[in-house]
């Protein structure tokens, strides 16, 4: 699959609201593919949670804050991706803190993905998660088949792992090579 397919796919999943808005006349284009890259930071900026997939309110409120796009989406979007998107969960409401959450893991992983695929030096930050990190294995496979014709890179760099007694890395490349087809 092309990366153009998944950041097709990618606004499916974070815009069938924003979509239906946009049919509407209440959602531009760009303002949809504005709220994705807003997203797809998001998700990077809370890489660290990928594991726990508590993400603490005020630093979602701190970071949409701070955003360069936050101000042209608008004071609402915390209530947009939560309420209406449906993209952000809210966890612990009731409680004396809140937390926020990616609807699903599966989505926290892919816009990390995403992100990484914008970035020149999408292979240093793999390189530090091919050992030993679990919550990262979703992600390297998911920017597998966001890559085009880096894939192939991605994956040689996977195979020069060594040692690999337990082939654990020519898992990893096939599982990367499935998902770039």
């Amino acid at each position: 699959s092309s990366p153009m397919k998944h950041r097709q796919q990618i606004i499916v999943v974070v815009g069938l609201v924003g979509q239906w808005k946009r049919d509407q006349r209440r959602m531009t284009a760009d303002r949809i593919a504005d709220k994705v890259e807003l997203i797809e930071d998001l998700a990077w900026q809370f890489r660290d949670a990928l594991q726990s997939q508590q993400l603490p309110s005020d630093g979602v409120r701190r970071f949409l804050r701070s955003h360069p796009l936050s101000q042209a989406l608008g004071d609402s979007l915390l209530d947009e991706l939560s309420r209406e998107d449906g993209v952000l969960t809210v966890t612990g409401t009731g409680f004396a803190w809140e937390n926020f959450s990616f609807l699903h893991r599966t989505m926290h992983e892919y816009l990390v993905a995403a992100y990484l695929a914008r970035q020149a030096d999408w292979l240093n930050e793999v390189e530090q998660h091919l050992w030993f990190d679990w919550a990262w294995e979703e992600v390297v496979v998911l920017l597998a088949g966001q890559l085009g014709k880096g894939t192939d890179k991605l994956i040689s760099r996977i195979l020069a792992e060594q040692p690999d007694p337990f082939h654990t890395m020519k898992l990893l490349a096939g599982r990367c090579l499935g998902e770039s087809t």
